[in-house]
């Protein structure tokens, strides 16, 4: 039995590829012979451990060749999407790694409930992710177990009194090494980080949400006050209901 290096499954020995994360068992020796002109399906290269033996032409799969696009978000974009639309940004977020690690490491899973209940799967996409990481050799510092924690302890936080639930609004911090290492991942396979500018109905999304988290802050902090008039408009409100009152 061959054991992949990075996943830790057990394959057959006829395998040339891990069954589960589709990682190389033995390292060709690798050279590119051309690009494929159909373009979709990578690069047509010329593999053979023994240089005495004849070459044998094969297709490896570029990222383009998946049906599921990389979705590369900047850790600055994140961030604030994840704030002014109140974790909704972060589940459209699990839904999309989820989508991409699905198809890259071959699993059998429903991306739709692990993206629902994403913050009790967000250790098993950590897992997910590493896999994507190692197989392109990206260094990185994520701890799947640390993530889960985190993750599910700020979510708890909300049922803190004011103000202090609003610690919980900072789900997104343990997602930021899964953003950058995904990050990291796009670079690597050349697939180029979206650009820098917002769109103009992002940007009256962002000032609606940033409005509303703004108001969230003040009622978190000041209660009461958010809620009570200036003295004199209680004054002649008291003075008309009274009035009101007495002509009936």
């Amino acid at each position: 039995m061959k054991i992949c290096k990075f996943c830790g499954e057990q394959n057959l020995d006829s395998r040339t590829k891990c069954s589960r994360c589709s990682v190389w068992l033995e390292e060709p020796v690798i050279s590119l012979v051309q690009e494929n002109p159909l373009g979709a399906n990578g690069f047509v290269l010329d593999v053979h451990e023994n240089p005495s033996e004849a070459p044998i032409d094969i297709t490896v799969p570029s990222e383009t060749a998946y049906a599921v696009p990389l979705y590369l978000v900047p850790t600055w974009k994140f961030i604030l999407y994840s704030l002014v639309t109140f974790w909704l940004y972060e589940w459209y977020w699990f839904y999309r790694m989820w989508n991409t690690v699905k198809e890259r490491n071959a699993l059998d899973a429903s991306t739709f409930w692990r993206s629902f209940f994403g913050g009790l799967f967000s250790g098993e996409l950590s897992k997910e992710i590493v896999k994507l990481l190692n197989a392109k050799e990206i260094p990185h510092k994520i701890n799947p177990i640390f993530i889960l924690i985190s993750y599910i302890t700020l979510w708890a936080l909300v049922k803190l009194p004011d103000p202090y639930w609003l610690v919980c609004y900072f789900t997104f911090l343990p997602l930021l090494p899964l953003v950058d290492g995904m990050n990291e991942y796009g670079k690597k396979t050349e697939w180029k980080l979206p650009e820098e500018n917002i769109r103009w109905w992002q940007v009256i999304l962002v000032i609606l949400g940033a409005v509303w988290l703004a108001f969230g802050v003040v009622w978190a902090f000041f209660p009461e006050e958010a809620l009570d008039f200036p003295e004199g408009e209680k004054t002649s409100s008291a003075t008309e209901e009274s009035s009101g009152a007495a002509e009936m």
